[in-house]
């Protein structure tokens, strides 16, 4: 079997396995979605919802956890650049034959080892000279004068042989009729390269970046197998994002309206006396002390204001002066809205 052969096999192999999962997802969380709507229709998160309303108003006058909210939102944002950085580099890698020129500077992925470590034939020569790198290592390449390089820089250059891009150290530079040539090798190589480039395929010396490892998923990003995964992988987060901002949504409207008729906002505390405000519904009573929340309890046989219906809510106010009690349907159902 000819490597082209191996590599259309292992294309489909990837393809056939990546495709099938991101269907999976999609039929997951299509499930998911569906499920999620009809909770919130039908009212079956109503507690759950008052809940995170009330969390995320006692949370939000905590200056942790603002400080933690933008911090994970930052991070976030540096994370998905990283990745969308790696894979435009891969993409820009594979269609620009291997070298992303910026300016005066390349960078290269290091696929072999020929540079990661020093040979024992090499290592009296190469005392000092520590600048060694790892495979999958992705590496700056910086633009250099003629006359500027010297023996034991470490080049790129372009094997016209292979048609691949080297990256060895010059050992020597000689001279013939037709101009300098450089003498290269492998730190970890015993002896020298057969091609000696000329200064026309020296691409650059390299600057002493590197980012170990990261060249192994740029590699692998700019094969055929890479991007039909990262492909998938984006389809997966957009069909994610989309469906996740839907229920979002749904969640927000129905909070608001329970909101409304719950009538809370723990932000005020401009109060002349004490207000207690207790919330009976879906089995439970939640208790507020001007406008703070206090606690959150199971509502017993016994007490006069349990709910006479499955989606009554009932609201006592309590002061000095009286008690008032009032009851409100609040069963909303979106189905006979969208009809």
């Amino acid at each position: 079997m000819s490597s082209s052969q191996k590599e259309l096999l292992v294309l489909i192999v990837t393809s056939l396995c990546v495709i099938s999962l991101a269907i999976v997802f999609t039929l997951f969380y299509l499930h998911y979605y569906k499920n999620s709507l009809d909770a919130i229709k039908e009212g079956r998160r109503d507690i759950e919802l008052i809940d995170d309303n009330i969390n995320e108003q006692i949370k939000a006058k905590s200056k942790k956890h603002k400080a933690f909210k933008i911090a994970m939102k930052v991070l976030s944002y540096l994370i998905s650049a990283m990745v969308l950085a790696i894979f435009i580099i891969a993409l820009i890698n594979r269609f620009s034959g291997g070298d992303i020129v910026v300016g005066n500077s390349t960078v290269i992925v290091v696929k072999t080892g020929s540079m990661s470590e020093v040979n024992a034939a090499n290592r009296e020569e190469l005392t000092g000279y520590d600048n060694q790198i790892p495979t999958w290592s992705l590496i700056g390449i910086s633009k250099v004068n003629e006359e500027d390089l010297k023996p034991y820089d470490v080049i790129a250059f372009f094997e016209s042989n292979s048609n691949q891009i080297i990256i060895h150290r010059i050992i020597d530079i000689m001279e013939d009729a037709n101009g300098h040539y450089y003498v290269t090798r492998g730190d970890a190589l015993a002896s020298e390269d057969g091609y000696h480039p000329r200064y026309e395929a020296i691409i650059g010396r390299y600057n002493n970046f590197h980012i170990p490892y990261v060249g192994l998923f740029i590699y692998f990003l700019q094969t055929n197998s890479g991007i039909v995964t990262i492909l998938s992988i984006i389809y997966c987060l957009v069909l994610f994002g989309v469906l996740s901002d839907k229920i979002a949504k749904k969640e927000k409207e129905r909070k608001d309206e329970l909101i409304s008729v719950i009538d809370i906002d723990l932000a005020i505390k401009e109060v002349n006396h004490d207000i207690i405000e207790k919330i009976y519904y879906h089995g439970y009573v939640y208790s507020f002390k001007n406008n703070e929340f206090i606690s959150k309890e199971k509502i017993l046989e016994g007490d006069e204001h349990l709910p006479s219906k499955k989606n009554e809510l009932i609201k006592v106010i309590e002061n000095q002066d009286e008690t008032k009690v009032m009851s409100s349907i609040i069963e909303i159902s979106f189905k006979e809205e969208n009809k």
